[in-house]
């Protein structure tokens, strides 16, 4: 099954508790003044309707978009891993993870594929000028990549979205980074990560 701790290659899954453990306090399953406008949807739900859509380099070769239970099981540990390591958005007042999960953000967030025992990810922001973008994405590729005995897998390859506008430019260093990742201070993910993305809605 999906765990908390370490991703098998398989499709079983495993629901993750109400807490989304986003720092925000709030149990999502539980009604509150944030929550009662149905802004987020569940933690272990997976809604096409509030994600991105996956793009091109997440299918390609032999790579497989992650749907259902899988995507659920996977943005579980990554939300962890995130937390534990501060990619935060700064913006929201969130775990990075979350984003994908906000109805007024339906076209932000991450999407994952599995190409064998690589994971792909794909972050795209809420904007195509987010002045945080890259930092986030390179935050989140120093803290998967650092955290791979609970993820299980062996290499996590995180990429922009197409349409952010230095997306060639941020791919180009997170290529790098993947073929070097000993370059960079494992810390400078709790900086980049807290930078956040930036606000408004994709127009």
């Amino acid at each position: 099954m999906f765990g908390r701790s370490s991703l098998p290659f398989g499709d079983a899954t495993e629901t993750s508790p109400s807490d989304d453990a986003g720092g925000d306090e709030v149990d999502d399953e539980q009604p509150t003044a944030a929550t009662a406008d149905d802004r987020f949807d569940p933690p272990d739900a997976f809604v096409p309707e509030s994600l991105p859509e996956a793009g091109d380099w997440l299918s390609s070769g032999d790579a497989t978009v992650l749907t259902g239970g899988a995507h659920v099981g996977v943005r579980a540990v990554v939300r962890d891993i995130f937390e534990a390591r501060g990619v935060r958005d700064a913006t929201f007042g969130y775990v990075l993870t979350k984003l994908e999960r906000d109805r007024d953000h339906p076209e932000a967030g991450l999407r994952y594929a599995r190409d064998g025992r690589t994971l792909r990810v794909e972050f795209v922001p809420t904007t195509a000028f987010c002045p945080q973008g890259g930092s986030l994405a390179l935050a989140a590729s120093r803290a998967l990549n650092a955290e791979c005995e609970r993820h299980g897998f062996e290499a996590v390859r995180v990429r922009i979205a197409d349409d952010y506008h230095s997306s060639e430019a941020v791919n180009r260093r997170l290529r790098e980074q993947a073929d070097h990742p000993h370059d960079e201070q494992d810390g400078a993910s709790r900086d980049g990560g807290r930078s956040g993305v930036g606000g408004g809605d994709r127009s």
